[in-house]
């Protein structure tokens, strides 16, 4: 099904997931309409969004003395975006929550995924203990919008 008009009627569905979906839509509106169309009133979605304002590329950013892109930015190389095809974005967290919003879906809750995916720390810390650490800091971590992916916990 096409995501901005899915066969389903209106209110029928009791929740939503949306993995990695965000990262190929540069403008996201239509189809977030789409989802509170279909969600029954209290109804719930869960939407990653890929976070182009994470931590390292705050500091990517600082570093170049460059603001941070608030619109979806393009990750692709030049090379392939020539090459036309699917869209591949980050976005930025205050604009995707207004888009939530301007939807009619409420964050509930928030929590900052991949925080410890570099390789630095799969090199110097044992699997479980990561995942450990990464389980306990996701709250806390979504506070500053840390991680490279955020979770939304959204409802209608």
């Amino acid at each position: 099904m096409d995501a901005a008009s899915l066969d389903f009627p209106d209110e029928s569905v009791d929740l939503v997931t949306m993995v990695r979906v965000l990262h190929h839509l540069p403008d996201p509106s239509a189809e977030l309409a789409e989802v509170r169309r279909i969600l029954r009133p209290g109804g719930t979605a869960i939407v990653e969004v890929a976070n182009v304002a994470h931590a390292l590329n705050r500091l990517r950013h600082m570093a170049r003395r460059v603001p941070l892109p608030v619109t979806a930015l393009d990750i692709r190389s030049p090379e392939t975006r020539k090459r036309g095809g699917i869209p591949f974005v980050n976005h930025h967290p205050a604009t995707v929550t207004s888009q939530f919003e301007a939807a009619g879906l409420q964050t509930d809750r928030l929590l900052s995924v991949s925080n410890l995916r570099h390789p630095v720390f799969k090199k110097a810390l044992p699997r479980r203990a990561i995942l450990m650490a990464e389980r306990m800091a996701q709250p806390s971590l979504a506070r500053i919008q840390f991680g490279p992916s955020l979770f939304y916990l959204l409802r209608k």
